[in-house]
């Protein structure tokens, strides 16, 4: 059909220092380029601002180190992100060129699932969210006493707190 481009690969590729937001193309089964249909350059987006804090974030990374599970630290004033930290991980680097199968195959069969993304795709009880608070509650009615040879004493609701 007139007008029509032909059946291309899209496929986004980068030269060195030029920034597309998609060029059309046409590869070959080694995915050599072969042919060019259309190129789009990118426009610049908006100033992008984060609130991550650089001693926090080393903070929960260095006590991250060796454990599973993630950190998420905000600021309680208005929501901005603090802090935020999934273990184990990856290198994204590996994904700046094509990745070469045994490293493929290394992040996929990995049983501690650096690829999952724990700070925002697990799901985690809201449970120990409400600890604090119920703390909170305790020591204000007099249900749990302050600290006692370092270690916190708790007293049923229906008993006395003795010290």
């Amino acid at each position: 059909m007139p007008g029509e481009e032909p059946p291309a690969v899209r496929h986004r590729y980068r030269e060195p220092y030029a920034h597309y937001r998609e060029r059309v193309v046409v590869v070959d089964s080694r995915g050599q380029l072969v042919d060019e249909y259309r190129r789009e350059l990118g426009r610049p987006g908006e100033p992008l601002t984060l609130t991550i804090d650089l001693e926090l974030q080393r903070l929960a990374e260095e006590l991250m180190a060796g454990q599973t599970g993630s950190v998420v630290a905000l600021d309680p004033r208005n929501g901005e992100i603090r802090a935020l930290v999934s273990h184990p991980s990856f290198d994204p680097n590996l994904f700046a060129r094509r990745l070469r199968r045994d490293e493929w195959r290394e992040l996929v069969e990995d049983t501690r699932h650096p690829l999952q993304n724990r700070a925002i795709q697990s799901v985690y009880s809201p449970g120990s969210v409400f600890k604090p608070i119920v703390a909170l509650a305790a020591l204000a009615e007099g249900v749990v006493a302050t600290r006692v040879n370092n270690a916190f004493r708790w007293s049923p609701p229906c008993s006395p707190v003795r010290m």
